[in-house]
């Protein structure tokens, strides 16, 4: 599978979702000097960086998030630096979920957004700081340095 897929209960332009994107870019422009993409196609340099998406997620949550970083992401141009392109993900995914995953003790976050019950509202923190945000900044180093 190439592409997390969309089903009928998850909600793409979904109100908190929004206002978790509208707080990363203000964040990240205000952190870093990246050109925002005020109404244009996503960037290529994110979508590259997530495909082919994992085999193996921590919790239900988890590839909702991934296609949610994966947009928000490219909401700005790329990086110049594996070191930029990992504050971003921080600070997405603490917009996104409303948690720093790098620093929480928790072993699952609810995000009551995602879809599929009580089991999809979850991501794995330890699954995105050992596996997945470091495999992002793999294939950046690969196809964006």
């Amino acid at each position: 599978m190439d592409e997390v897929g969309v089903n009928e209960w998850y909600d793409p332009i979904h109100p908190e979702f929004v206002a978790a994107q509208r707080r990363f870019v203000d964040g990240a422009s205000a952190k870093q000097a990246f050109i925002i993409r005020p109404n244009q196609m996503p960037g290529n340099w994110a979508r590259r960086l997530f495909r082919p998406v994992p085999k193996h997620w921590g919790y239900r949550g988890d590839p909702w998030l991934w296609r949610e970083l994966r947009e928000t992401l490219a909401l700005v141009d790329a990086p110049g630096s594996a070191s930029e392109l990992q504050d971003l993900v921080r600070l997405a995914i603490e917009e996104l979920t409303g948690v720093d995953i790098w620093v929480t003790d928790e072993r699952h976050v609810k995000v009551a957004r995602y879809p599929w019950g009580t089991a999809g509202y979850y991501v794995a923190p330890e699954k995105w700081r050992d596996e997945l945000a470091p495999l992002l900044l793999d294939r950046f180093h690969k196809t964006c340095e």
